[in-house]
């Protein structure tokens, strides 16, 4: 689902996600599932999506090493086919090449409690951003997806 659904569609309602997916040549099957979302929700990440559509992530993508999407450069560190978040950065970051060649628009992070990992990282944000303020530097990096 994830090939279909880019970070450009998030945050997105049900009509948003299968205009991207429709526009991304999605497979009949992922149209059939976007079909079913609520159209009275915004969704804010692929595993939001996964969840309501009672989907989890591919067994295929959690086993080994980290994971490349090819769809937006992302990586992905499962261990779980559960529940992950997704942190996106300000500025794309080296993690799967020993060199900095390759760099990556966001993490997907397979952890315990996703929406409490998610709630911590955001407050760590809020709270580095407001002391960045006091000191005049940039604002708030964007947060994470749980």
């Amino acid at each position: 689902m994830a090939r279909f659904l880019g970070p450009a569609a998030f945050p997105g309602d049900a009509a948003r996600l299968r205009a991207v997916a429709a526009d991304n040549d999605a497979t009949e099957e992922v149209c059939d599932l976007l079909d079913r979302l609520p159209e009275d929700r915004t969704y804010e990440s692929v595993r939001e999506v996964l969840e309501e559509t009672g989907r989890r992530y591919w067994w295929v993508k959690v086993a080994g090493p980290p994971r490349l999407s090819l769809a937006d450069r992302g990586i992905t560190f499962a261990t779980t086919t559960r529940a992950g978040a997704c942190i996106r950065f300000r500025e794309p970051v080296p993690a799967a090449l020993p060199t900095a060649l390759l760099r990556h628009p966001a993490a997907t992070v397979t952890v315990a409690e996703p929406e409490r990992f998610a709630a911590e990282l955001r407050a760590a944000i809020a709270e580095t951003a407001m002391a960045g303020r006091a000191r005049g530097a940039e604002g708030p990096m964007p947060g994470p997806s749980a």
